[in-house]
């Protein structure tokens, strides 16, 4: 099984693009895909990698794929997560889908929200990996974007 994770709107912003191409993924993934796809959306706050922790105590996904919505133009593949002390994760499965995929590879998701939940994912299993992408980003672009990604998940982790 594959879990996505999105956010949910948050700020000036109406909605969050992580959420909506979510969703999307969700109504569409059926046909796409014959393996399993789950999928949840996380509030914007420090209950967000609690969540994930909860849920994946009962659900063992084999690849999680995490999107948040950011400030710039296009997409960026997240390569680390750091927890409090400064201790950090990389992900193997980020820096060989933006290797393959030219998805440009970043270490500078920030200590916010998104960094909690990417951390509790590759410190709970490991297989793990967050696309930033811009809030203005062509919808239909990213959808395609994240199709890619997850046949490259598969394709890496024998789903």
């Amino acid at each position: 099984m594959i879990l996505i994770t999105s956010f949910e709107r948050f700020g000036l912003f109406r909605k969050n693009i992580s959420q909506e191409v979510s969703e999307m993924l969700e109504k569409d993934y059926e046909e796409e895909f014959d393996g399993e796809i789950n999928f949840i959306t996380l509030p914007v706050n420090k209950e967000a990698a609690e969540s994930l922790k909860a849920y994946l105590k009962y659900q063992k996904p084999k690849i999680i794929i995490c999107l948040g919505q950011a400030g710039f133009k296009g997409f960026r593949m997240e390569v680390r997560a750091y927890n409090m002390e400064g201790f950090k994760f990389d992900s193997d499965l980020a820096k060989y889908i933006s290797l393959v995929s030219g998805i440009k590879l970043t270490d500078k998701i920030g200590r916010w929200y998104y960094n909690d939940v990417y951390y509790a994912g590759l410190s709970l299993n490991g297989n793990v990996c967050f696309l930033h992408i811009g809030a203005f980003a062509d919808k239909k672009e990213v959808y395609n974007k994240i199709i890619d990604i997850i046949k490259l998940a598969k394709e890496v982790q024998n789903v």
